[in-house]
């Protein structure tokens, strides 16, 4: 172990950390209950409080799961810098699934490249990046937001048009944000264990496209798989089923 800065370690400080046996949902519940009207998101005047983004959080989750998020499946989030962003990343993962960030500034062949990937079937998008993602036949739900809905009315910060665009209705068959939440649906048990996958970020593709960053099942520590970057082999008998390459047809499950 590294000890050589702890002359220099402050005073009653401990000099290890311990990880916790928690999951990521666990610590909003205990935010939540700790600081149920402090405020969690500050959105150009609009704030959201602790008590409210657990309560959104698992409104959403029970209508992902509606729609037939499981535990381990990758749900596509494709937005701005929002409070549904915020919202929809605990939500997902209280879903028991796997949040898959995607970069707004993509498009829509970038878009089908991920979808592809990762075989997300559900997306959460902005409405102002909805058109980029509408080509798209791979996804069978998609999840519009708009930004507008937790803006203070009575703000006077300059707001970019986006931003302040009101609900748009699209001809597409779509789900909405506020008819998601108004559902009212409450999720089931909550599965996922400290270990499980949560999230899956893409590289940027400097040499290649974009992989799938991921964290793997500790018990799992498959070797590097021969066709790919990074990624672990499935066809071994001992790679467990929440390992899935993301990089390589010939590691896909049969």
């Amino acid at each position: 172990m590294f000890t050589r800065h702890f002359p220099h370690w402050p005073p009653g400080q401990p000099k290890t950390i311990e990880l916790p046996r928690e999951t990521v949902y666990a610590n909003l519940v205990a935010s939540a209950a700790k600081h149920p009207q402090r405020a969690a998101i500050d959105y150009y005047g609009g704030r959201v409080s602790y008590e409210r983004v657990k309560r959104e959080v698992d409104a959403l989750a029970g209508y992902l799961q509606q729609l037939g998020v499981a535990r381990g499946d990758r749900v596509l989030l494709y937005a701005q810098n929002c409070p549904q962003y915020v919202i929809s990343f605990y939500a997902i993962l209280r879903a028991d699934a796997v949040v898959v960030p995607v970069n707004p500034m993509n498009r829509t062949e970038e878009l089908r490249h991920y979808v592809e990937d990762s075989d997300a079937l559900v997306a959460i998008v902005g409405q102002d990046v909805f058109r980029q993602v509408e080509p798209l036949r791979g996804l069978k739900h998609v999840l519009v937001a708009a930004y507008s809905d937790y803006i203070d009315a009575g703000t006077d910060l300059p707001l970019p048009e986006f931003v302040r665009a009101p609900r748009q209705k699209f001809a597409s068959k779509v789900e909405y944000w506020a008819e998601a939440l108004s559902a009212g649906l409450q999720p089931g048990e909550h599965l996922a264990q400290p270990e499980d996958l949560a999230v899956m970020p893409y590289t940027s593709g400097t040499t290649g496209k974009p992989k799938a960053a991921s964290t793997r099942m500790p018990a799992c520590r498959p070797p590097p798989c021969p066709t790919s970057t990074g990624a672990a082999c499935r066809s071994a008998t001992w790679c467990c089923r929440r390992c899935r390459c993301s990089t390589s047809p010939a590691c896909r499950p049969a």
